[in-house]
């Protein structure tokens, strides 16, 4: 089953400049004190009420109430995770782990890591300053940052250790950004950490960029949430629940069954075929040292075969955009990354997910289901596709 909507950015997650992250940094022991205080009944505590009140008139006490007791994990300190910490900390998130092993770099990170500075250079993602730079945003959260490589390869793994150390710090989200530890295998760990956070009932989000273009998906397991309708001339809660698919499932899902009418219609951008055909060709690159590169035509031939294999006409999907600038800017990329983030990008990437972070714990507003694809083509368009066997939300 597949629908496009197109998504509006005007709801994003609450934002501030990046010279909200230049604050200065907590005394430790504001730090150690980050942690909210629960009231007697473990509420909203009214030094929290008066910090977060537009918020709560938002979306509600119940609401922040969630978000307080909320705990997401980062895995990788990337652009589109800088916009996501700003956005989750300001809104008053209970805690944040950030898990990321690898060290700053001048002409990646100082582009869209506003919490990062010339000095931060050569040193941990996860070191003190950044982190005390993302403190200094909300003291009230609690702030963790991992730069131990081992941790990180265990939940890269996604194995029982995996499973215990989610389970043993209570985390609730999980956000992963590309490229991961080794990206040969790629979809094989996408696919993994999505097995595990399923198995646990843990909200996963995987998103990545692709020069002006990039995507998330989505999958919340099973999700329960309210909208507001006006009905009659009154506001009404209707309670709704979705049912999400897996990543494996989603990636796994064809369009052979359709009738050509209905394949004209899916409408799926040619960039998720794309990253499909990148990645693939990633995995077979891989083992071999002297191949570093992939041309553009290289791309487009797997392009191709990648959307014969589910069903499609290419025609039809590489008339819908200048398909040349596509396979020629992602081809650019390098075997080991997914290109430097841009600004721009990262700021309307994650400012989208971060909403739908906030509104997946709060309980509210209909989530992304469960493709979000951000045009290739500096347009700025982008629309949300459903791609796996999915059905519509139950109204409970």
């Amino acid at each position: 089953m597949v629908a496009s909507d197109a998504i509006s950015f005007a709801d994003a997650a609450p934002s501030t400049s990046a010279a909200a992250a230049t604050a200065p940094a907590p005394t430790p022991a504001a730090q150690a004190d980050a942690a909210p205080a629960a009231g007697s009944n473990g509420a909203v505590t009214e030094d929290e009420a008066a910090l977060y009140d537009r918020q709560i008139r938002l979306w509600g006490l119940e609401a922040q109430n969630r978000l307080r007791t909320a705990h997401v994990l980062i895995l990788g300190w990337n652009g589109i995770a800088t916009e996501i910490t700003k956005n989750t900390v300001l809104s008053g998130i209970g805690s944040i782990t950030l898990l990321d092993p690898t060290r700053v770099e001048a002409a990646v990170d100082l582009l869209t890591g506003f919490f990062f500075r010339d000095d931060d250079v050569g040193q941990a993602r996860c070191s003190q300053a950044p982190l005390d730079r993302v403190r200094a945003l909300n003291p009230l959260v609690k702030v963790e940052g991992i730069a131990d490589q081992a941790t990180y390869d265990t939940i890269v793994e996604a194995g029982d250790e995996a499973e215990a150390w989610l389970k043993e710090r209570g985390v609730d989200v999980v956000v992963i950004g590309t490229p991961l530890a080794k990206p040969g295998k790629l979809l094989e760990q996408l696919v993994g950490i999505n097995a595990l956070t399923r198995k646990l009932g843990i909200k996963s989000f995987v998103s990545a960029t692709y020069g002006l273009g990039g995507f998330y998906f989505v999958d919340q397991v099973e999700h329960e949430y309210v909208v507001e309708r006006n009905m009659d001339g009154d506001k009404k809660r209707i309670k709704q629940r979705q049912t999400f698919v897996s990543l494996a499932d989603s990636l796994a899902h064809t369009w052979a069954g359709l009738s050509e009418r209905q394949k004209r219609r899916t409408r799926i951008p040619l960039e998720w075929f794309a990253w499909l055909a990148l990645t693939h060709l990633r995995t077979s690159l891989a083992s071999d040292a002297a191949s570093t590169t992939i041309s553009p035509a290289a791309l487009r031939g797997r392009t191709i075969a990648v959307i014969h294999e589910k069903g499609l006409d290419p025609d039809t999907i590489l008339g819908s955009t200048d398909a040349e600038a596509v396979f020629t800017g992602m081809a650019a990329m390098r075997i080991d990354s997914d290109g430097i983030t841009l600004a721009p990008v990262a700021a309307v990437l994650g400012g989208v997910l971060s909403q739908d972070i906030l509104n997946a714990i709060g309980g509210r507003e209909e989530p992304v289901v469960n493709w979000m694809m951000l045009s290739f083509n500096a347009t700025g368009a982008a629309t949300v596709h459903k791609i796996g066997s999915l059905s519509g939300p139950v109204v409970e």
